[in-house]
């Protein structure tokens, strides 16, 4: 208070921010000149932009090719949720040429980042890529956003290069089928439904994505698909056995811990929330192709730490709170990692230097990779946002 005043200087003062400043959620910016004149810090979630009456909210027009409005609405997702399928639709009938079904073989041209094709009477940008289809085949497709487009291209370029050599596929589908028999129970205990098939899909494409040198998602020629193709032979078996023993290892501790923590009394809730919603994060029906392959060798140690954990919780559950309040600011910040503007590669960084960070105040018998503590995560977290 005055609340009319520090409207007034909060307005002046943001609206005489830079350009790039602005990218930042309003309501950070909003806790920052707070925070800067009054000493007060306003935390996240204390803001309700729920609370606002409707026209202050952005009211949003989609119009067609003439110029008439095709809906209109404050609801941006609920729009794009309504219309999106049509605007797909409209996109595939003049995409035709860039989409195929049950690829075996790099037979198609060159594929670009970005093309153009027409739909409602313009001419819009569109991603090709491949495509890991759910029936175990790849397929070409154009995507309507780099990042989704780059994530598909991806996995669909690793199934390919598996068809490349199907002897070998072959090969590695059966030793896998019957290696995994016990593994693929543990699994399906967890997740319901997740058939061994699945599972040996995923260990197949790991392995290749850990083959290559690069980045899969950067093969777009013939001639690039062609000598990965070539390079990742001699190496698959070997990257196969790695994959294949750690996923053999995670999901075997996952599924203990997730037997204890079933186990556990009323007076842990909270420590057995924390857990379990880490452990979601870190084993999941595609763990092994999500997780950067630089800490998919370090699953196993996060969840010894994790049992570390568990064992330590009965003897000095106050300690174990103790730690909760020390992570609670950075898991603060991080349950607000899809604040607008963010760069995706720094908050992928900062999740796991936030695994390490359980280590050092759970777990410090499993050592962490490198120094590690609230204090130096809270000042990345200021670097990340700006």
């Amino acid at each position: 208070m005055p609340l009319g005043e520090y409207a007034r200087a909060a307005a002046e003062a943001l609206g005489a921010l830079p350009p790039d400043a602005r990218r930042t959620p309003l309501t950070d910016r909003l806790a920052r000149f707070l925070a800067e004149k009054t000493g007060v810090s306003v935390p996240r979630d204390t803001w309700r932009p729920q609370a606002l009456p409707p026209y202050l909210s952005m009211n949003y027009r989609v119009l067609d090719a003439s110029g008439q409005v095709l809906a209109e609405g404050r609801d941006l997702a609920a729009l794009r949720q309504r219309l999106g399928a049509a605007a797909r639709q409209a996109m595939q009938a003049s995409a035709a040429a860039w989409e195929r079904d049950a690829l075996s073989d790099w037979d198609f041209a060159d594929l670009p980042d970005k093309v153009g094709v027409s739909a409602g009477g313009r001419t819009v940008a569109a991603f090709p890529a491949l495509e890991a289809s759910a029936d175990g085949g790849v397929r070409l497709r154009l995507f309507d956003g780099p990042a989704a487009a780059r994530a598909a291209h991806r996995l669909g370029v690793v199934r390919l290069l598996w068809r490349a050599h199907p002897g070998l596929k072959r090969q590695t589908e059966r030793d896998l089928q019957d290696r995994l028999k016990a593994t693929c129970l543990q699994w399906g205990l967890m997740y319901p439904g997740s058939g061994c098939a699945a599972l040996v899909d995923e260990v197949m494409l790991a392995a290749c994505a850990a083959a290559l040198p690069g980045d899969a998602a950067d093969i777009r020629t013939r001639q690039a698909f062609a000598a990965a193709a070539q390079e990742v032979r001699p190496r698959l078996p070997a990257e196969v056995a790695k994959i294949v023993a750690l996923a053999e290892d995670c999901i075997a501790r996952a599924q203990r811990l997730r037997d204890a923590l079933s186990r556990t009394p009323p007076a842990w809730s909270k420590a057995v929330e924390d857990m379990r919603a880490q452990l979601d994060d870190l084993v999941h029906p595609g763990f092994l192709l999500h997780t950067p392959r630089q800490r998919l060798a370090r699953l196993p140690a996060y969840l010894k730490a994790m049992e570390l954990r568990l064992e330590k919780l009965e003897k000095a559950p106050q300690r174990d709170a103790q730690a909760m309040a020390e992570m609670a600011p950075v898991l603060a910040a991080w349950r607000a990692q899809r604040r607008a503007g963010m760069d995706a590669a720094a908050l992928e960084d900062f999740r796991w230097r936030m695994e390490e960070l359980r280590i050092a105040l759970f777990a410090q018998e499993v050592r962490t990779l490198e120094p590690v503590s609230v204090k130096r995560l809270m000042k990345r977290w200021g670097e990340i946002r700006g």
